[in-house]
């Protein structure tokens, strides 16, 4: 039954033939130890001989790894050298050498292009050769090599042949697109859609083969810089000078098939002496990849602008709160600064300016304060003519208390009123003997005012007349408390109404408390 896929014909083919092989228990052949086995060993027409059967490939690509190693390091080496040697040189010789060595426009460097795409090209056709004696390539990944021999000998002429240049100059020239580079564009897209199925097949199946895939990536390396060389070359303002991306372009050109040479001669070796079996498939995990790269990406983008975003609205709230607050301040400072200047004024305004009244007033109480004074010393002058004996003492209580009435009354004239009181005392005591004050002491009465003990026998003016006493506070029984302040108001403490002429209310509360304190201190 054939299977439809390519190669199916062939496959089948060799299939019968084994099978037929096996039921015929004729003596197989020796393999290797390991299943995985080079087309030479595969291909051994005397099995039981020591030595394998040579291929004439043999004699040109050996099977010793450090010879392999220094010809696909070799050949590049050479090449770029030989370049070298042409850029340093392409300035001296003559117009006639220059035409066939000159690095851009030079024959010998486009021939070398040429032959050697048409070497991968054949390097390409021997590996599907190989590849094509493999029992197990049941899907026919052999014929990935033959299409990629065919597409790099088809380059390899445009690239001999400067076809490619051709190509794109009738393609300007017809299109009439005035695009820059559009000459490199017209060739340069068509091959990269061209090498899609090579770099494919080559990714595959070089993935074993680190030394082939080294030489891959090298090509493409120098593919890529040969493009951006090419697209920022004398059409286009760059900041590097046109005469670097010319030598660049020129050397990108020439070392891009030689990698790729270097890696599909070691994709021979590996085919011919390691195996020719097909690569078994790999999950490609790069599709998946990006994707899940993505969606990481997209995640953590998310996640970053909305904790940046939460950071911004919080720093822009607390700005707002805080700007808001300053001109809070500032609005309530302003607020008492101009509620602050009318007060200032008003209290500059309102200050006490000496005025006549004033100064009359004045006036007034010092005259009533000397008119004190004198009616005061008058007094002391009759009470010592008149008074003897005991009256001394009455006397001497009596201007000690009016000492004490004057000086809280007038305390700025206390010294006069002192020395006035001690004039007095040498009066009433010329030896100059101090007598002892009696002790009253009353249970039932409150001690009579000083001023009525010790004024002088005269006849009283019914206002000085002195008020029957109230019960004091300490009579038991029946008896009224004893009122203070309806003694203050009436007037019953033996205080002088002329000494009190010409003070406020609240001046006389004082001075009769003053004095009510001092009798009880005497009587206590």
């Amino acid at each position: 039954m054939a299977v439809n896929f390519a190669g199916a014909r062939s496959i089948d083919d060799r299939r019968r033939r084994r099978i037929a092989t096996e039921t015929e228990q004729s003596t197989p052949a020796i393999r290797a130890e390991n299943e995985r086995a080079g087309y030479l060993k595969i291909r051994r027409f005397q099995p039981d001989a020591q030595e394998p059967a040579r291929s004439p490939i043999v004699s040109l690509l050996p099977s010793s790894c450090w010879r392999i190693w220094l010809n696909c390091v070799g050949i590049p080496s050479l090449v770029l050298g030989l370049l070298l040697c042409s850029l340093s040189v392409s300035e001296r010789i003559d117009a006639p050498l220059r035409g066939i060595l000159d690095y851009q426009q030079g024959q010998a460097w486009r021939f070398l292009r040429g032959l050697t795409l048409l070497g991968c090209a054949g390097l390409c056709w021997l590996i599907s050769w190989f590849r094509s004696a493999s029992v197990r390539d049941f899907e026919g990944c052999f014929k990935s090599w033959y299409w990629s021999g065919w597409i790099l000998l088809i380059m390899g002429l445009l690239a001999g042949t400067d076809g490619y240049v051709v190509l794109g100059t009738v393609l300007q020239h017809y299109a009439r697109a005035r695009i820059a580079n559009f000459t490199t564009l017209a060739w340069l897209i068509p091959m990269l859609a061209l090498l899609i199925e090579p770099l494919r097949c080559f990714t595959r199946e070089m993935w074993h083969c680190r030394r082939s895939w080294l030489g891959l990536w090298a090509s493409c390396l120098a593919g890529v810089v040969y493009a951006w060389a090419r697209l920022e070359g004398p059409h286009t303002q760059g900041r590097i000078a046109p005469e670097l991306l010319q030598q660049t372009a020129a050397i990108a050109s020439v070392m891009t098939p030689s990698f790729l040479f270097s890696a599909l001669l070691s994709q021979v070796h590996y085919v011919m002496y390691v195996s020719s079996d097909p690569v078994p498939k790999r999950t490609s995990w790069i599709l998946s990849g990006l994707l899940r790269g993505m969606t990481a990406i997209r995640q953590g983008s998310r996640m970053l602008l909305q904790t940046g975003f939460t950071l911004c609205t919080r720093g822009l709230g607390g700005v707002q709160t805080g700007l808001k607050q300053w001109a809070d301040t500032r609005r309530a400072a302003r607020q008492e600064r101009d509620l602050e200047q009318p007060r200032r004024k008003s209290r500059e305004k309102s200050k006490p300016t000496p005025s006549s009244s004033e100064e009359t007033e004045s006036s007034e109480e010092s005259s009533s304060s000397s008119r004190r004074r004198t009616s005061l010393r008058t007094r002391q002058n009759k009470g010592t003519s008149s008074r003897a004996g005991t009256g001394s003492s009455k006397s001497t209580r009596q201007t000690s208390s009016e000492i004490e009435t004057v000086e809280a009354v007038d305390p700025e004239n206390n010294s006069d009123w002192k020395e006035a009181a001690s004039e007095a005392e040498n009066v009433d005591n010329p030896r100059g003997t101090r007598e002892e004050k009696p002790r009253i002491r009353l249970k039932s009465k409150p001690l009579a005012p000083v001023s009525a003990q010790s004024s002088p026998a005269e006849p009283a003016s019914p206002r000085d007349e002195v008020p029957p006493s109230t019960p004091s506070p300490s009579s038991g029984g029946g008896a009224e408390q004893w009122n203070e302040e309806d003694e203050d108001e009436e007037g019953n403490d033996g205080i002088d109404p002329e000494l009190l002429r010409g003070l406020s209310k609240k001046e006389r509360r004082r001075l009769r408390k003053m004095h009510r304190e001092q009798q009880r201190a005497k009587a206590g």
